[in-house]
């Protein structure tokens, strides 16, 4: 299912469409690192079921404390992260986020599997919901901002 075709009322799982990278609880943070770049992702999961999550965040935290890239996951991983079932609706997984100040949520598919979905992903369904003038304008002001800080 495409995002344009997903609704504020939609299952959050209709967003978590992409199988969630794992890592083992000894991988070090710079496999971490690794792993988020080549699969294009902001946050991992951490361990065989839904114990823990690693995200930007995450590294952010490990580095004011003058952790280095061997450093277990495992000491900087956001365990107990939150997590929701795949068929509570989008306006509800956003407004889950924005009350626990979460840019990630884990999804727990209706067919069983684990899924991440990221608060970017939630925006822009409940952005397009609004009216579509709004849609295009926040999308015209990120690309013009974007192009702005990357092209000076």
């Amino acid at each position: 299912m495409q995002h344009h075709l997903i609704g504020p009322h939609s299952p959050v799982e209709a967003l978590a469409t992409r199988t969630a990278p794992r890592l083992p609880p000894d991988a070090c943070v710079g496999e971490a690192a690794r792993t988020m770049r080549e699969a294009d992702t902001s946050a991992l999961l951490v361990g065989e079921g839904v114990e823990a999550i690693i995200t930007e965040r995450d590294f952010a935290r490990a580095l004011s404390l003058g952790l280095g890239p061997e450093t277990p996951v495992s000491a900087v991983a956001t365990t107990s992260p939150h997590w929701v079932a795949g068929s509570l609706p989008v306006v509800d997984a956003a407004a889950a986020m924005l009350q626990d100040g979460l840019r990630h949520l884990i999804i727990l598919r209706t067919d069983g599997e684990v899924r991440i979905v990221s608060v970017r992903e939630v925006l822009e369904v409940m952005l397009r919901a609004l009216d579509p003038v709004v849609w295009m304008t926040a999308l015209r002001l990120a690309v013009s901002t974007s192009a702005e800080i990357w092209l000076g």
